[in-house]
């Protein structure tokens, strides 16, 4: 039998997209190809909806990359977005959804690699729930 493959959607600020992922493609660094990149001006853009909406035709994880509060964002930005994790955290709960299936990682430009690990522990807990079974009720 194949091994699940968890299929994710990353949300991802401006800043990893123009600088990070552009250093360690230059430098050939590998990452996991699992997920698919949506390009936001910041990461604090990410609405519970747009999660909800990802998670509702199957997507089985959902990782926001957000930059240190140090760079570029305020710490009143960053603690807003945790905050909205959080409660998207309590509605996935409330909907029986696991809310391990939503990740934040906030990334150093000055480490434009610091997110890769993260994100392949996150694709390990992953693997551990069964698939999201909700886009094939749609």
């Amino acid at each position: 039998m194949k091994e699940f493959e968890p299929r994710i959607l990353i949300f991802a600020c401006d800043n990893w997209k123009n600088i990070a992922h552009k250093i360690i493609s230059i430098q050939g660094i590998s990452y996991p190809q699992n997920g698919r990149t949506i390009s936001l001006p910041c990461a604090k853009r990410v609405a519970p909806t747009f999660i909800l909406n990802a998670l509702k035709v199957g997507v089985d994880g959902i990782l926001i990359l957000a930059c240190q509060e140090t760079e570029y964002c305020s710490v009143k930005e960053e603690s807003h977005l945790d905050e909205m994790v959080n409660k998207t955290h309590s509605i996935m709960d409330l909907l029986g959804i696991n809310p391990n299936r939503l990740n934040i990682v906030h990334f150093s430009l000055a480490e434009p690699n610091s997110w890769i690990q993260p994100l392949s522990a996150f694709i390990e807990e992953l693997k551990e729930l069964e698939p999201n079974k909700l886009g094939s009720l749609s």
